[in-house]
């Protein structure tokens, strides 16, 4: 008795296992991890795609050292992206990056700084954004950039 209920689960639950692989199988879905194979220069270019997307206006400073890769505008909202890139997600970022969006943003007069990278944030550099109202997006979150 016991054995035919057993089996009968079985028979009904063996093609709903079967359709969920299937489904995970060929959902297509993006690969997070593919943010860490990216170049300098490709990652640079998704994260300003992204913006673009948000339909950002997006101006290039001519002096990237002075702490903002990219600098967004849409509205009243001005915005001084440090775009931090490690090579195959290495690295994470440290306070010096949230140190140099700050600082890009007090240069070019923005309303808030952002760093976005393609790894991680150590806990110190989380803890000093939140201190210095700092936004930050990991490669988990990059997707979210483009609901700014």
């Amino acid at each position: 008795m016991y054995s035919q209920i057993y089996i009968s689960t079985f028979l009904i639950l063996l093609p709903l296992a079967i359709a969920i692989v299937i489904a995970l199988l060929y959902v297509p879905r993006v690969d997070r991890n593919n943010y860490c194979r990216f170049e300098e220069k490709q990652f640079f270019d998704k994260v300003r795609d992204y913006c673009e997307e948000s339909k950002f206006k997006i101006d290039i400073p001519k002096d990237t050292k002075l702490g903002a890769n990219i600098i967004l505008s849409k509205g009243d909202a001005k915005i001084a992206l440090h775009i931090f890139w490690s090579r195959n997600c290495e690295k994470n970022v440290d306070v010096n990056s949230i140190y140099a969006a700050v600082a890009a943003k007090e240069h070019y007069r923005c309303t808030s700084a952002l760093v976005v990278t393609n790894s991680h944030f150590v806990e110190t550099a989380l803890d000093l954004a939140r201190a210095l109202n700092c936004k930050t997006i990991a490669r988990d979150q990059l997707l979210d950039l483009s609901n700014l």
